[in-house]
C-alpha cells in the first residue's frame, strides 16, 4: 500500500468499519422525542446529535403523533412507521393511537 500513496485511512470501507468499530449504537426510546421543526422539547435529539458527531450510531425512537397539536404529523395514511435522518440522527417514528 505505501507503493501506492495510499493509507488504510484514506479507504472508505476502511474508514466506514474503523468508526462502526469504534462506535457504539446507541437506541434512544422516547414517546415524545421531537427534532427541531417542531414546538416541543428537543432534549434527545440534542443529546443524540452530540453522540453521532463523536462516531456513534444513534436512533431515537418517538411516536409519530403529536400530542402538543394532537394530529398526526409524520406518517401518512396506512403507514405504520417511517425512517428519516436528521443532523446524523436517525428518527423511527412509530404509529400510535393517541389517548
Amino acid at each position: 500500500m505505501a507503493a501506492t500513496g495510499q493509507t488504510l485511512a484514506n479507504r472508505p470501507l476502511l474508514r466506514r468499519y474503523l468508526r462502526e468499530a469504534t462506535g457504539m449504537r446507541i437506541w434512544i426510546l422516547n414517546h415524545y422525542a421531537s427534532p427541531p421543526d417542531r414546538p416541543a422539547g428537543t432534549r434527545h435529539y440534542e443529546f443524540g446529535r452530540v453522540l453521532a458527531a463523536q462516531g456513534h450510531d444513534v436512533t431515537i425512537f418517538a411516536s409519530s403523533f403529536s400530542h402538543f397539536s394532537r394530529r398526526e404529523e409524520r406518517l401518512i395514511p396506512g403507514e405504520r412507521m417511517k425512517v428519516e435522518s436528521v443532523d446524523g440522527v436517525r428518527f423511527v417514528w412509530i404509529r400510535t393511537i393517541p389517548q
